[in-house]
């Protein structure tokens, strides 16, 4: 009888240590034939703690985005983000987050979905696609346009795309992607554009990106990101284009953009930023700001072309709303309709030189001063305006050479 009531007790033990806490994650032990794991040159210890088995700490580091690698030795639980190859990590009191199982199609050896493409573009859009097994796709050397969209993906491990030395284009968009191991784009020099819009991403490392040296453009949107640490893009030093919008995000610092420099386009459309400080991107063209929570807008920047506030309560645009940031000269594009605008001093546009078409329907203004537009003869072409508003006849006779459209 007792030793029934031992196996059954060491048979609940096992289950324990071998649970997983999500549909596609457990921990693995690491060992010398180890490959999924994306290693560096030092081991990264951030929390210690005690914990009465190990079943509690597998728990903990589950509950952490920061955790990728954890060491339990006699209740004593340590987390790492990152780790070096050495003796004391194969001594087999460190495991690390593998893939535990999914439901669909895998991207593995047993796999014949890749045998029926050309030698430089693989779609694999709508295969019902759940997992890619590391290092699976190191023959395709010659590829250059990978297209994963519309699949059930929940995570990339680290050397997911190895050997895949001339990829240009890779399309993760429309997939369920929660997770983006360190290492996960290893090998992917050359890539110049990645989509992972509309994934399940609420959090990046600051290796989820590393590597990307050459990548132009980004596309993030459509995901639960909140926060981005400082570091997120720093080996984006090409990086032209970025989408940020339609997520989750309060505040950005300023310094996550400090080794972007190169940047034209930003899209921070559809968030909930209140304010914005975009001092180290000088060379930017486009700016999309529209829906957040902006009641102003200043800046330091000279090179903004296209600016969208659309959306934002400013209630009041004046003269001074965008005197300090020194951008007036280079626009040529302002977009603030819906912005709950009680009014517009006459001379708000008085220094936009090169300003060409306007939006500045659906506010709140009953009236506009019929000299608004006076120091805009030679340039602007082009103002949208509600339909209905009173002030529609007197403002299009007075200014002939303006296409005013009308906003129903």
């Amino acid at each position: 009888m007792a030793k029934n009531f031992l196996l059954i007790k060491v048979l609940l033990l096992i289950k324990l240590l071998n649970a997983h806490f999500t549909d596609d994650w457990t921990f693995a032990k690491i060992t010398v034939l180890t490959s999924e794991i994306n290693y560096s040159e030092t081991n990264k210890l951030y929390q210690n703690v005690r914990t009465k088995n190990q079943f509690e700490c597998f728990k903990l580091c589950f509950k952490s985005n920061e955790c990728e690698f954890l060491e339990y030795n006699e209740n004593n639980c340590s987390f790492y983000d990152s780790l070096a190859k050495n003796n004391k990590t194969l001594n087999g009191n460190f495991w690390y987050k593998v893939a535990y199982n999914c439901f669909g199609e895998k991207i593995d050896a047993k796999n014949k979905i890749l045998n029926s493409f050309n030698p430089t573009v693989i779609n694999l859009n709508f295969q019902n696609i759940c997992y890619i097994k590391p290092f699976i796709l190191r023959n395709f050397t010659f590829l250059i346009y990978l297209l994963i969209r519309n699949n059930i993906l929940s995570f990339l491990q680290a050397n997911t795309f190895i050997g895949m030395d001339n990829l240009a284009c890779l399309d993760l968009s429309n997939n369920k992607i929660d997770t983006i191991k360190s290492g996960a784009f290893n090998g992917l020099s050359k890539l110049i554009f990645l989509g992972l819009q509309s994934n399940r991403l609420k959090y990046l490392s600051t290796k989820s990106l590393s590597g990307l040296t050459l990548l132009r453009s980004l596309d993030l949107s459509n995901n639960m990101i909140e926060y981005l640490e400082k570091n997120t893009f720093d080996d984006l030093i090409s990086l032209r284009y970025l989408t940020l919008s339609s997520n989750r995000f309060n505040y950005l610092d300023a310094e996550i953009f400090l080794k972007i420099p190169e940047l034209i386009h930003l899209n921070l459309g559809v968030n909930n930023l209140k304010s914005m400080d975009l001092k180290f991107l000088k060379k930017l063209d486009d700016l999309y700001l529209n829906n957040n929570q902006l009641t102003n807008f200043t800046t330091n920047l000279t090179s903004i072309k296209y600016l969208y506030l659309n959306g934002n309560p400013l209630g009041y645009l004046n003269y001074s709303f965008f005197e300090s940031n020194g951008m007036i000269p280079s626009l040529n594009f302002l977009n603030i309709h819906n912005c709950q605008l009680e009014s517009i001093d006459k001379n708000a546009f008085i220094k936009y030189k090169n300003l060409a078409n306007l939006i500045i329907g659906k506010n709140n203004f009953k009236t506009l001063d019929y000299k608004i537009f006076d120091e805009m003869n030679t340039t602007l072409r082009s103002v949208s305006v509600d339909r209905n508003a009173s002030y529609i006849t007197n403002i299009t006779l007075l200014y002939p050479w303006i296409r005013f459209n009308l906003m129903a």
